[in-house]
């Protein structure tokens, strides 16, 4: 996704600077340990060049992905 995109060309510790957010909450929401404010998900999307919206819907896809990668390899269930 372009967010995925984006952020990979981004270092941790660039992206935190940008985001106003600490490294080690950028690795927690990563890791789903930590859900992210809607302050955080407007800093995130403004250091990622991104609206908002688009920087939603583009982790939802990834999510989605995700999930459905997961269910294949738990049930092998094959596209």
């Amino acid at each position: 996704s372009a967010a995925s995109d984006v952020y990979k060309r981004q270092s941790k510790k660039k992206l935190s600077e940008e985001a106003m957010i600490a490294r080690i909450h950028i690795t927690a929401l990563e890791a789903g340990t930590q859900c992210p404010s809607m302050n955080v998900v407007f800093y995130l999307s403004e250091a990622l060049d991104m609206k908002p919206d688009v920087f939603v819907r583009e982790v939802m896809e990834e999510i989605e992905c995700f999930k459905s990668k997961e269910r294949e390899r738990t049930h092998g269930i094959r596209r």
